[in-house]
């Protein structure tokens, strides 16, 4: 005979129903019920006795004489259907126990509690099988429209499907292997046919799942490496751009020292005819150059890469340009692009 004293399963917290998961909560509370031997005092079959039997009476004789010996009534097992009336309190308490138990908040899920075992469960399956159909056709309809693009991670994908699925059988679906197996195949794109061709024949989610990896590694592997957001901009930068002129004297971006135009540089003095004029300009590589303050310019796109400028000044200005006094009358200006070699068109 099974104890009387053990207590109903709680359930953990996940597992307790919250008014959303009726149909996954039903199953664990119906699998304890059997393992009990409960149903019955859940979906009422097992009705309250009216009166406690008779106990049993056997004659017994002795010295010529017959006695009457009453014997109590045997105790019955919980899966009995005929228990006594304090047999029938107690286990229908513990069926009560196991609905109340493991549900988050009975009351305000509209679950009655002060009656029977089979009070309480049946107004728990009149509010909520009829919301969880719903909520399930909801849940089937938005696990079939996933879909996956060629772009996506394969992993993320199937991790995505079987998120949505248990989301599903939790809601009631009813959705079996075989039924998510097609699933699966009709959500890849068209680029997939000819393996998908080949798989209707899988014996189970699991053995499909492995194939389409496979096929999915394979298409990755015969792709370029897909460049990190760094890379990106250092490949679209100009590789210039990151050298640095140690001329101390020049110390910009864009070249080394030993092109470097500027005083001190392995270029020095050696400014092509036209630097820094659009459509180029008279004058030797060689004239004498201002000692100007160069100016970072900021004015638009095509000036965004220029990194300074210098203004080229005769002979007999010199003195007035370095003091700051007169304006030249006759001047040439350059810019320096930053790039190591420099071409001109007339």
């Amino acid at each position: 005979m099974t104890s009387q004293n053990s207590n109903p399963p709680v359930f953990s917290e996940d597992k307790k129903f919250n008014g959303d998961n009726f149909y996954a909560f039903r199953t664990l509370v119906l699998t304890a019920a059997r393992a009990r031997g409960v149903i019955g005092y859940l979906d009422g079959t097992i009705q309250k006795p009216t009166e406690t039997p008779l106990p049993t009476t056997i004659p017994i004789e002795s010295a010529g004489s017959t006695t009457d010996t009453t014997t109590p009534q045997t105790a019955t097992e919980w899966y009995s259907k005929t228990p006594s009336p304090e047999e029938w309190e107690v286990r229908d308490a513990w069926a009560l126990g196991l609905l109340i138990f493991n549900i988050m908040n009975p009351v305000a899920l509209g679950v009655v509690t002060t009656k029977t075992a089979a009070d309480a469960w049946t107004s728990l399956t009149q509010n909520y099988a009829i919301t969880t159909d719903m909520a399930a056709i909801a849940a089937d309809a938005e696990l079939r429209g996933i879909k996956y693009e060629d772009s996506q991670d394969f992993d993320m994908h199937i991790k995505g499907l079987r998120e949505k699925l248990d989301g599903a059988l939790n809601a009631g679906a009813q959705i079996s292997d075989a039924s998510f197996r097609m699933i699966i195949l009709s959500s890849l794109p068209k680029s997939w046919d000819p393996i998908v061709g080949t798989l209707y024949t899988a014996t189970s989610s699991a053995a499909l799942i492995a194939a389409l990896k496979t096929h999915w590694l394979r298409i990755r592997s015969r792709e370029p490496n897909v460049p990190t957001a760094l890379q990106v901009k250092a490949r679209t930068s100009n590789p210039h751009n990151q050298l640095l002129c140690m001329n101390p004297n020049c110390k910009r971006r864009g070249h080394a020292i030993e092109n470097c135009y500027w005083q001190g540089g392995g270029k020095e003095g050696q400014f092509p005819p036209g630097f820094g004029q659009r459509g180029g300009g008279g004058g030797g590589g060689n004239a004498p150059m201002a000692n100007t303050t160069m100016a970072a310019m900021n004015a638009g796109a095509e000036a965004s890469y220029i990194l300074a400028v210098i203004t080229e000044l005769p002979p007999d200005d010199l003195p007035a340009m370095r003091a700051f006094l007169t304006t030249p009358t006759q001047s040439r200006t350059y810019a320096d692009s930053g790039a190591t070699d420099h071409c001109f068109a007339n």
